[in-house]
């Protein structure tokens, strides 16, 4: 079912029928003969249709999660063959905007329920030495449905008007057998026991593994359900000490199989074809092709995993993904114009590099992205770990299905580097933190993986990491204020600077010194000289009262900043807002960094207090993401971009109240019984 919906929803969006009726305005940009490659299908609404299934995914991801605690993993997917064929249905008879929107969260229900009861269903009946085989059957099928999904766009491409409709409709079908499936399944033994029905979980796993001789297994299971039992609040356990290594795995695998660029490939094959100056019939086809790859290559998943193990079937396939979107990038760097196409030659090589991206993918990062969570959480916290693992892949997938045209539109060949980056970032992810579990009971992945790794060793608690990344948010003001450029912005020059406007506007005028101007440039550099001055206050600051309040006056000088800037009606309160904001960095700067390397442990203290820089480049970037935004806004979009420096020092706010002071700093000022319990609570 994910699969299917995977494949098809990028061959509807190409298919002009299906623009005609629902965003004609994308169907006449398509008919400009010199409309720019990369721009003709960014659209919000459009990708809004593809990605507000994950949206509606993410949130019913943790229902299913407790659905499958209190009704079974069977009922969980039997509800979610039921959500998909409703959403099917919807979608195929849609005549309006609306109906196409709620098809797709009815569709996105579907999935939630589905990607949190397969996957644990699959590993919890599998036998530990085809545990890794077995669970990659879900992402089997899932490159099946985009495969078939393939072959249907191309049917339907030449059914007019209504080929789209049996494209959509055609997601019944897989529903259907799953829900005929679902009535058929035996209920997984461990979710028996853990409903306290053990003679039909013994029954169960007899029949499962077809002997009679079960006891030693079941005797796990019992051990394991009994501990669970204990655990009435599993989504609580999760932020234990214990609780985080296997959490931070799975939700990093989900970010990291996303930002592969692998759903922005499939999802918009056929859109990405087209831009690479196939027709439409022949892009669907280059899409088939992938699919056909897709399904292939995870064969090589099924028969290796279990062999060779997850760690190095993931690192090889980095080095494979990381040179194809590199070649993807060169080549429609240097060789695809705006409102050109690439020659057949270098198309067809485009077409290779993407199966090779695709079959690398196919065997690691897709099966083992949702192999490794459902194995690695105790049965006590599983449904609710994996919750978080399928709603973080939602959230992800709806990130890029929402951004990656608009990104490809403005980006343009630069989207295959920004993806390469991310792939190298897996790659040291994978040798530094990624434990292998090969062969390793389910039940006995805590004592034997764990408990013995290298990192997850130190004392990281949930609250440690909560106050290290809301702390770090001071990074974020900083990296708002210096990616921030409404300088730049008509609007801004008009109301403010009107005299570097008219020079603007000068044809002829020195491109070097149109923006030469002493106040414009002291609009800018007044933040700095009040963080100057502000830095000696936040010493001080800092020894008297804390780190701690210094971190909350940081974020409540930049809120003031905020709304006396966005609210500016002449220079001086420009003014006053960047030096409230100069002020407001001076203490963030002073405090931020010095709580970040006094709460983290000394083997962690380098890479905690990077938190702060790696906060500080986020924020350049979404301030970039903003000026984009804001800078069509007329009259007033520099005011949004100014004032949603808020936002980050909202968040600063809200986390200062929440995190500890630190031991250090509470000890120093004479509160020694203060600063062995905050030193107890980090730890």
């Amino acid at each position: 079912m994910f699969g299917y919906d995977i494949g098809i929803s990028g061959g509807v969006t190409g298919m002009d029928d299906f623009l005609i009726k629902f965003f004609p305005r994308i169907y006449e940009r398509k008919l400009h003969a010199a409309e720019n490659n990369y721009c003709k299908y960014d659209d919000q609404l459009l990708q809004l249709f593809t990605s507000s299934l994950y949206l509606a995914a993410l949130v019913s991801s943790f229902f299913a999660s407790k659905a499958c605690n209190v009704l079974g993993r069977k009922p969980t997917i039997l509800m979610a063959s039921t959500f998909f064929m409703a959403g099917a249905a919807l979608s195929a008879a849609a005549q309006v905007g609306w109906m196409l929107i709620l098809g797709r969260i009815l569709f996105g229900v579907g999935v939630g329920f589905g990607n949190e009861a397969v996957p644990l269903f699959l590993t919890e009946i599998a036998p530990v030495h085809l545990r890794g085989a077995v669970n990659i059957l879900f992402q089997l099928a899932v490159t099946v449905g985009i495969f078939i999904a393939n072959l249907v766009n191309y049917g339907t491409s030449t059914m007019h008007p209504n080929g789209w409709r049996f494209s959509l409709g055609g997601a019944a079908v897989p529903a259907v057998v799953l829900f005929a499936g679902s009535l058929v399944i035996t209920e997984s033994p461990a979710s028996l026991v853990e409903r306290k029905r053990e003679e039909e979980g013994k029954a169960a796993l007899k029949k499962i593994r077809g002997v009679d001789e079960v006891d030693a297994e079941f005797e796990e299971i019992l051990s394991a359900c009994e501990i669970a039992s204990k655990i009435k609040q599993p989504f609580k356990k999760l932020m234990k000490k214990q609780s985080l290594p296997p959490l931070v795995i799975a939700v990093a695998l989900q970010v990291f199989q996303q930002f592969t660029g692998i759903n922005a490939i499939m999802f918009y094959a056929p859109v990405l074809f087209q831009t690479l100056g196939f027709k439409s019939d022949a892009s669907l086809l280059s899409s088939v092709i992938t699919g056909l790859v897709n399904v292939g290559s995870t064969f090589v998943a099924i028969f290796l995993v279990d062999k060779v193990g997850r760690r190095k079937l993931l690192l090889q396939a980095c080095c494979q993904m990381l040179i194809s979107q590199v070649a993807i990038g060169v080549i429609l760097h240097l060789k695809l114009s705006e409102t050109g196409s690439l020659d057949k030659g270098l198309a067809a090589v485009v077409v290779v590099m993407v199966c090779t991206f695709v079959m690398s993918f196919a065997w690691s990062w897709g099966p083992l992205g949702w192999l490794i969570p459902s194995e690695t959480f105790p049965l006590e916290t599983r449904t609710a770990g994996f919750a978080f693992a399928v709603s973080s892949n939602m959230l992800f997938t709806f990130v890029i299905a929402q951004m990656f045209l608009s990104m490809m539109c403005h980006m343009k060949a630069y989207i295959f580097f920004f993806f390469s980056a991310w792939i190298v970032v897996m790659g040291l992810f994978v040798i530094v933190l990624l434990p292998e579990t090969k062969g390793i009971p389910i039940d006995s992945m805590v004592e034997r993986v764990w408990k013995k790794h290298p990192y997850f060793q130190s004392k990281i608690t949930a609250y440690m990491l909560i106050c290290w990344i809301l702390s770090a948010f001071g990074g974020l003001m900083f990296g708002y204020d210096v990616g921030i450029s409404v300088t730049s912005m008509d609007d801004f020059l008009i109301k403010f600077f009107p005299d570097v406007y008219e020079r603007k506007l000068r044809a002829k005028e020195n491109n070097y010194c149109k923006f030469d101007n002493q106040l414009l440039q002291l609009f800018t550099s007044s933040l700095y000289l009040a963080a100057l001055v502000a830095s000696f206050g936040a010493s001080k600051a800092c020894s008297i009262l804390g780190r701690r309040p210094t971190i909350l006056m940081a974020s409540a000088f930049f809120i003031f900043r905020a709304i006396i800037s966005a609210t500016a009606v002449n220079k001086a309160m420009l003014i006053v807002g960047r030096i409230l904001f100069g002020i407001g960095v001076g203490f963030g700067n002073e405090s931020v960094p010095l709580f970040l390397s006094e709460v983290a442990p000394v083997q962690l203290r380098g890479a905690v207090n990077v938190l702060f820089q790696l906060c500080t480049k986020i924020g350049i970037l979404l301030a970039n993401l903003v000026n984009y935004g804001t800078q069509s806004v007329h009259p007033n979009g520099w005011r949004i971009s100014l004032g949603l420096a808020g936002a980050p020092a909202i968040l600063l706010f809200i986390g200062s109240i929440v995190i500890t002071e630190t031991p250090s700093s509470l000890v120093e000022r004479g509160k020694e019984e203060k600063g062995i319990e905050a030193l107890k609570k980090i730890n």
